[in-house]
This record gives structure tokens, sequence and C-alpha cells, in this order.
């Protein structure tokens, strides 16, 4: 099943889940529209906007490279939301959704959403922590140093 892990498209610095549902709609409509080309332009927008996120080019190593992950994303989009079998001309949101999360190596949508609400909670977290006075103590292991030398017996 597509992708390999390998694969497997980069997650933005900060991905946001209502994001992710506006990329999910907007791929239904680019289904909707029955233009032959709106799963490219949909595709070819999303990965190289990634790919301009990303802050280590690792990901991505070369043009070349993102236009192949471009086309594995179009052919995986075009299949699973209008091409044969049972999901043939269906355009549904959760077939959206799916692609979306196996773009980027997640099993199913809400294991998917389940990791980026973590991820944004340990960005907040992280954020808040950052946003501390530097005199205030941010552990409770944190102390005055002359509690610690007094601890330790050179007081």
């Amino acid at each position: 099943m597509y992708p390999n892990p390998q694969e497997a498209l980069p997650l933005p610095p900060r991905p946001n889940v209502e994001q992710y549902k506006k990329l999910a709609k907007d791929l239904v409509k680019s289904c909707k529209s029955g233009d032959p080309a709106a799963f490219r332009a949909w595709a070819f927008q999303w990965v190289e906007a990634l790919a301009a996120l990303q802050q280590e080019r690792r990901a991505f190593r070369n043009e070349a490279e993102i236009t192949a992950r471009q086309k594995q994303v179009e052919q995986f989009a075009r299949s699973r939301m209008s091409g044969g079998g049972e999901h043939a001309s269906r355009c549904l949101l959760a077939d959206a959704q799916f692609v979306i999360a196996r773009a980027h190596g997640f099993l199913s949508w809400p294991k998917f959403v389940k990791h980026l609400e973590s991820l944004a909670q340990a960005l907040s977290w992280d954020d808040s922590e950052a946003l501390l006075p530097v005199s205030e103590p941010t552990s409770i292991f944190c102390s005055p140093m002359s509690s610690i030398s007094e601890t330790i017996g050179h007081g």
C-alpha cells in the first residue's frame, strides 16, 4: 500500500489539523471538478508547499525528487478518489482524508489526526514554557545557588 515508509511525505514544522481538513476538502473539489488536470494541480501545490516548509532539505533532495513525490501523490489520489473498483467517482471526504493520511505514512485519518493533535499539544506546551521569565525556575529541581551550596555543605 502507498506509500512505502521511505516515501512518506514529511510533516511541516507546525502541522495543523484544520489546514489538513481544508486540504482534504480541496481534494474533494478537485475530484468533483471533472478536470483531468485537477488532481495534478492539487498534488503539485501540496507537495511543493511541503517542500518549501522543510527546514532541512533531507526530505526532498532535489527538484526531481519533489516532482516524483508529486506524481506519486497525484496517482494515489486519482486512484483512490476516482479510479476503478469500489471507489469509482465517489469523491468522498473520507477518501480524501485517507489519501492525505497515507501520503504522510499513517494507516488512517483518525490516527493521523491524533498524532497531529498530540504534536500541537506538545508544541503549545513548549511555547508556554518558553514564555516563562528567566528568573523563575521551570522545574521543581531548580533551586537558588545558596540553597544548593548549603545542601552540599559548602555554605
